[in-house]
């Protein structure tokens, strides 16, 4: 579905893209190309994953690959992760594979042409142009993002784990050491979301849990070289909890705030936001990782579930996005059925 700037929904839009989404199971991946085409990249049945190309109204590009599908061909891929697009307009697709010989979910990465041909220059595997992530790195895999730099190179976020790929598509064994940073802040779900900030550095935030203060968002900045950024926050970290702005939030412990999305701003900026037991909590961050005042209580807000007025009981955070201002707007939902969704504007001050 797409809505127009009035806010009506483009009915021209829904019966051109309709009828070649309706055999893709599970949900979709989705990324824009600079030039305006859509990519999504869906299941088909339980196994196996197609790529496909829109123009900007909705149409199938039959330009792309097979009359605009590009069929992955790989049994094993079953859960979609994350899409991207480099510099160029290639697709960058990474996927959770299940691999029986292996015990565990892997991740895996591929990469096609603008043609929608499957890229075979960008391999280190035997078969199909294939990025098998190493099982040292994408253990209990959650495979997050694909993050393309301007000089081909691409970063992969699985796991507790950063990678960076070669042009060519093998480890860059330049990038800490071997090729991966393996994140010693990451707790239960690993690295939860990641942005790209000046100079090709990445921020990754992940959730800290500390007996004495409960759960809490943790920011960490690793450097073009994948080093720890020791000048951000706090010797490398910043940690935010919210218990103490609104206890009633907050349940068992003294903090129990879970991170969800790190959102770049402009002048360098950074926000992150995500849920706490009964309520949203979101930060805004200067470029070295301190509170910045341009947001309620010096640098921190949390809302509570109700205050929204949205009925069901623990909230659930969805996804957010910036708009070109600067100001943040984020999807929610509760915790119960046929929960409602709720968008919540955050207009941030100027400093």
């Amino acid at each position: 579905m797409r809505v127009t700037s009035t806010g009506v929904i483009d009915t021209a839009f829904k019966a051109n893209v309709s009828p070649h989404l309706s055999d893709l199971a599970g949900a979709p991946a989705l990324t824009v190309t600079s030039d305006d085409h859509i990519v999504i990249a869906g299941r088909l049945g339980f196994c196996g994953y197609v790529i496909r190309r829109f123009a900007s109204n909705g149409t199938l590009d039959t330009s792309f690959g097979a009359a605009g599908s590009v069929p992955l061909g790989d049994p094993e891929a079953c859960h979609t992760a994350a899409l991207s697009v480099d510099s160029t307009n290639r697709i960058v697709l990474l996927y959770y594979a299940d691999i029986p010989s292996s015990g565990t979910d892997r991740c895996r990465a591929v990469r096609i042409n603008v043609n929608g041909t499957i890229d075979s220059t960008w391999s280190n595997a035997a078969t199909n142009a294939l990025i098998n992530i190493p099982y040292a790195q994408s253990v209990s895999a959650f495979c997050r993002q694909t993050v393309p730099l301007a000089d081909g190179r691409t970063l992969i976020v699985a796991g507790v784990t950063v990678a960076r790929l070669n042009v060519n598509g093998t480890l860059d064994a330049t990038y800490d050491s071997g090729g991966a940073v393996i994140t010693s802040e990451s707790y239960g779900d690993g690295i939860k979301s990641a942005a790209l900030v000046f100079n090709d550095a990445l921020v990754i935030g992940t959730d800290r849990y500390d007996g004495d203060q409960g759960w809490r968002y943790s920011l960490s900045r690793l450097t073009k070289n994948g080093s720890i950024d020791q000048t951000f926050g706090l010797g490398g970290r910043s940690r935010i909890g919210f218990g103490d702005l609104r206890p009633d939030v907050t349940m068992g412990a003294p903090n129990y705030d879970r991170i969800s999305r790190v959102l770049p701003l402009p002048a360098g900026r950074l926000a992150a936001i995500g849920y706490s037991t009964d309520g949203i909590g979101i930060v805004l961050l200067d470029a070295n990782g301190n509170l910045n005042t341009g947001l309620a209580d010096a640098g921190r807000l949390v809302i509570k579930g109700s205050e929204l007025a949205v009925p069901g009981w623990s909230i659930s955070f969805n996804t957010a996005a910036v708009a070109p201002s600067g100001d943040i707007y984020a999807v929610i939902t509760r915790n119960d059925n046929f929960s409602p969704i709720t968008i919540v504007h955050f207009r941030l001050i100027a400093s």
